[in-house]
């Protein structure tokens, strides 16, 4: 028996229910302790009330079937102190009772970073890996949205001391990374249990980051009969038959349609190929990885996707269901058992393995005590660092009873600028605003954390007021001889040596934005 921290990516129900598949299986020999968020402990906590905790995660935000990279962005930035801080804690204070002899992970990034820093053996178990781990085409103009996407796999899944990775794939690709595998997707027994009939209905599987509205006028005009989940309330609108969600309910229609109109997601998609119905796929934008499940479909012969559907691309596409259906013939089933066998294969060679885990238990603790503090972030601006004030700056903080806990000089990039600056867009004029940015971005500054009791309003009467004309001898800002309302006038961005948090709630943000939680020194 092996004892297994089993961790659960939260966005959408997918990562959920194929976990519960080898989770149900891992039981029967193992102790397990699970954790994850969002709707994957909504599903996990019903299904194993007594093993699986909360803890808090990242997720996409969607405006109009699109990923909303800049809210994206700015939520994960907002959110990711406290959301560490907490997660720290809590998945610290799990794992030192438990004393896990190893995690798996369906793309959950604290067990990920628990791994990385206490060198726990990890097994990732997921199917975003494949752009990661294996040689993949990649069209000129997706490089950026491939990119992106491997630099949020990266983040979410730094590489252990002791690693492996089962990735789930449509078919089959070279594999340019150690210790990966490959496996067909996992299906819920719900799937594996279903036979496959063909009516006279298309599905239409619209979940709430994809909304098919505008298309459904469409559908009206084609002499097809559409089934369309996603809907609050059932009803019937012509050739259009609504459903409330339900899982029994799904499965039957799944099973039934003689093709599904959907997004990229990767579960749905093996369901569907399971039991062989044709896909007409539109993935939400700005998110590469359903791209790339739409992409991989179509060069399979088994579907279509589009970017954006309309009645004629409906039509085409069902005018293909013939080819479609002929090569989906042709593919074989499978089931879980090839992926189970290896999981418990890596389970019995990793549990042996010596885990110095009380020892970096202990560093981490001492590490991660709750705050005693206020803290605040100063910014030393390009000017001062080439006037050479660094150090008048300091001295004259460190006067105000307070310490430095954190300390790095770097050049911000103008999209780091544009966010960090993002709350002044429309407090001041456009020019100014792009002053601001490129003033910041173009030269080196210092980044400085201080903490101390009530550092936030000591650090803002040291430095003065925004506008160095107005500021005392005293004042750190006094060391600038520009007049800000001047300066505005001209369209220009005023040189007033530093920046300081306003507030404790801001401080937490912006020291987030610049410092990760381990570059801070605990005092």
């Amino acid at each position: 028996m092996a004892k297994i921290w089993y961790s659960v990516f939260g966005e959408g129900f997918g990562h959920a229910t194929r976990s519960e598949v080898v989770i149900e299986e891992l039981l029967k020999k193992h102790q397990l302790l699970i954790t994850c968020f969002n709707k994957s402990y909504i599903y996990l906590k019903k299904r194993f009330p007594k093993i699986t905790h909360k803890i808090e995660g990242p997720g996409f935000v969607y405006e109009n079937n699109e990923v909303d990279t800049k809210k994206t962005v700015q939520e994960f930035l907002n959110s990711f102190q406290e959301k560490s801080r907490k997660n720290i804690w809590h998945s610290f204070n799990l794992i030192k009772k438990f004393n896990p002899d190893l995690i798996i992970s369906d793309f959950e990034p604290t067990s990920h970073y628990f791994a990385y820093f206490m060198k726990i053996p990890i097994i990732s178990i997921d199917n975003m890996s494949v752009l990661s781990k294996c040689r993949i085409k990649v069209k000129q103009e997706d490089f950026l949205d491939c990119f992106s996407a491997l630099s949020v796999i990266n983040l979410f899944t730094p590489e252990s001391d002791t690693h492996y990775h089962l990735v789930y794939t449509l078919k089959e690709f070279p594999i340019k990374e150690k210790n990966t595998f490959l496996f067909n997707p996992v299906l819920r027994k719900e799937i594996l249990k279903t036979k496959p009939k063909n009516k006279d209905f298309i599905l239409v599987y619209q979940t709430g980051k994809a909304n098919f509205e505008k298309t459904l006028s469409d559908f009206q005009e084609i002499k097809e009969k559409f089934v369309v989940y996603g809907k609050e309330e059932g009803g019937k609108d012509k050739n259009i038959v609504y459903k409330k969600f339900s899982k029994n309910g799904f499965i039957e229609d799944l099973a039934g349609c003689k093709a599904i109109i959907m997004t990229g997601g990767f579960s749905t998609i093996s369901e569907a190929i399971y039991l062989k119905k044709p896909m007409l796929i539109l993935p939400a934008k700005n998110q590469y990885e359903q791209k790339f499940n739409g992409i991989t479909i179509e060069e399979m012969g088994i579907g279509k996707w589009e970017e954006t559907i309309d009645k004629e691309k409906v039509e085409k596409f069902l005018s293909n269901l013939p080819t479609y259906q002929k090569n989906l013939q042709k593919m074989n089933g499978w089931d879980n058992s090839k992926l189970l066998e290896k999981v418990e294969t890596l389970i019995e060679q990793l549990k042996s393995q010596p885990k110095p885990i009380l020892d970096f238990a202990r560093k981490l603790e001492s590490l991660i005590r709750p705050v005693k503090y206020e803290r605040t972030l100063t910014i030393i601006k390009p000017d001062a660092v080439e006037q050479g004030l660094m150090g008048e700056v300091i001295k004259r903080l460190e006067k105000q009873e307070v310490k430095p806990i954190a300390m790095k000089m770097t050049k911000i990039n103008k999209v780091q600028a544009q966010l960090f600056y993002s709350h002044l867009k429309n407090k001041v004029p456009q020019s100014v605003f792009n002053s601001i940015v490129q003033y910041m971005a173009e030269k080196r500054v210092v980044l400085i954390v201080w903490q101390g009791n009530g550092v936030v309003k000591k650090v803002r009467q040291a430095c003065g007021p925004t506008n160095p004309k107005k500021a005392k001898k005293s004042q750190i800002r006094s060391l600038s001889k520009e007049d800000m309302e001047k300066k505005f006038k001209m369209g220009r961005a005023v040189k007033n040596i530093i920046h300081s948090s306003s507030t404790t709630q801001e401080a937490k943000k912006e020291i987030s934005f610049f410092f990760w939680p381990w570059e801070i020194n605990k005092i």
